[in-house]
């Protein structure tokens, strides 16, 4: 009989929203919704990137456009999860019965692998990048125009192989050092300065 009590567990609301605010979607697997809890950090991850992607695409007036749409969507699946996983543990019975993944110690393991992930330390984000790339300033050699800590979007559309690179006058190229492919060097065509970029 005691090994049936340990079995079930009513869910707590405020719990499901603290595991949300940790890691989006992991209230809704607390919850007994693993599907709906991936579902939701797929999205955390794919709308924010793509309209960071986006940014590059179109005039510049758009580029806040995107930006904004970046930011907002973002904002909007962690609240919309942390809001949906609130009310599920509220309309669920007192007697949920516990999955094999409703242990505190998967809930931790979730919260540090996949936060690993999202914040790049497991996946190289800038290989996966198909239309715009940050990168950042490291020197005050193109002062006062661009100034150390700068972040530069890179439009990846241009292509070296066509004929007049898709660039205009006073633009920046951002490219590999030629000897070491190792160093990101950025050169303006009218400063032609070589700077280092992170």
């Amino acid at each position: 009989m005691e090994e049936k009590k340990d079995r079930f567990r009513e869910r707590k609301p405020l719990f499901a929203v603290a595991l949300s605010f940790l890691l989006t979607g992991l209230g809704q697997v607390y919850n007994g919704k693993p599907r709906k809890g991936i579902l939701f950090f797929v999205a955390s991850l794919f709308l924010p990137f793509l309209f960071f992607q986006l940014i590059v695409v179109g005039p510049n007036q758009i580029l806040i456009v995107f930006l904004v749409l970046s930011l907002a969507s973002d904002l909007g699946v962690f609240i919309w999860a942390a809001r949906d996983a609130w009310k599920q543990a509220r309309r669920m019975e007192k007697n949920y019965r516990l999955k094999v993944y409703n242990r505190l110690t998967i809930y931790v393991l979730l919260i540090i692998v996949l936060n690993l992930f999202t914040f790049g330390l497991m996946v190289n984000w800038r290989k996966i990048c198909f239309f715009a790339l940050p990168y950042r300033m490291q020197t005050g050699s193109m002062a006062p125009a661009l100034l150390p800590g700068d972040l530069i979007m890179v439009d990846k559309r241009i292509d070296h192989a066509s004929k007049n690179l898709g660039l205009k006058r006073g633009e920046l190229v951002v490219f590999k050092y030629p000897e070491t492919r190792t160093c990101i060097l950025l050169k303006g065509s009218s400063a032609f300065q070589e700077i280092k970029l992170n």
